[in-house]
């Protein structure tokens, strides 16, 4: 145990790769040649998910909320960094992956960030949160979505 981490800090910073880990490989199996966009990049969780995807060969897009963490997940290997309080992060993706969507859209957010990514994720595609959904009505999101962009 590194001296400058408390016995909590250190029986947590497993825990972090853990998520990501079960989120990418063992729900998502994801694979080299796929997009992937890991929403709030420069978290805890997110930042170890960036580079958990990079070793598989996997386009990674993400979103940060300042120019410093766009910086520190650029040096981790992302491919597409979205600040997310300046540009829409639907369009963005959208844009990004020529209107597809991505394979995968990890959440590591949840609320109205689950709902949003539902619509930056191709048709048959994956979507992947770390935490509990919001009420009902937010999977009509992902139905409308999916159905709009089948068109």
């Amino acid at each position: 145990m590194p001296t400058s981490l408390s016995f909590a800090e250190a029986a947590a910073a497993p825990l972090v790769l853990i998520t990501a880990w079960e989120a990418l490989y063992d729900r998502a199996r994801l694979e080299a040649g796929r997009t992937v966009l890991i929403q709030a990049g420069a978290g805890g969780v997110g930042h170890v998910a960036i580079q958990l995807a990079k070793l598989t060969g996997t386009m990674v897009g993400t979103t940060v909320s300042s120019e410093e963490k766009a910086a520190f997940v650029q040096s981790l290997g992302a491919d597409k960094i979205i600040g997310y309080t300046q540009a829409n992060v639907v369009k963005e993706t959208l844009a990004w992956t020529n209107g597809e969507g991505v394979d995968l859209t990890f959440d590591t957010v949840g609320g109205t960030v689950l709902s949003q990514s539902f619509a930056t994720t191709r048709i048959y595609g994956d979507v992947v949160t770390i935490l509990a959904p919001d009420p009902p009505d937010r999977w009509k999101t992902a139905r409308v979505s999916q159905l709009a962009r089948q068109l």
